[in-house]
């Protein structure tokens, strides 16, 4: 059971490592910069998971499930972040098409899993979730 979920994905913040692998942040309420692994970056505990009260105290119900449904693709999503930025490293390609139709797709479908990722959008995953329930 993942408990600190992440609303970015980790393979994303690993590219704003320095090169020690730290990550640093910006804490506005404390005023001051600090630093912490991408695995406790831009997490939030159980930031997608439901949970119901029986009659007996709140239950998870259909525990990581948003968090599997979100983080199938990130994979696929990672290997095409690492491409696009391998491509326009390179400056002689000032001018190459970068992406082909399903990459495209592939990069819309990550902008918007990145959308729902956002906690503001966060109950609108948690409604299907519900719906996903009823189901069962």
């Amino acid at each position: 059971m993942t408990h600190n979920e992440h609303i970015i994905p980790n393979f994303l913040l690993c590219f704003f490592k320095d090169q020690d692998g730290k990550f640093y942040y910006l804490n506005k309420a404390h005023k001051n910069i600090g630093h912490c692994s991408t695995e406790h970056a831009c997490c939030i505990h159980d930031a997608y998971e439901i949970k119901i009260n029986f009659g007996n105290g709140e239950k998870d119900v259909l525990c990581n499930y948003i968090e599997n449904s979100l983080s199938i693709r990130e994979n696929e999503y990672s290997c095409l972040c690492k491409k696009i930025i391998s491509v326009c490293d390179n400056s002689d390609n000032k001018f190459a098409l970068i992406l082909n139709r399903n990459e495209k797709e592939l990069l819309a479908e990550f902008v918007m899993n990145l959308h729902l990722r956002n906690p503001n959008r966060l109950s609108h995953y948690k409604n299907e979730s519900y719906s996903e329930l009823k189901k069962r």
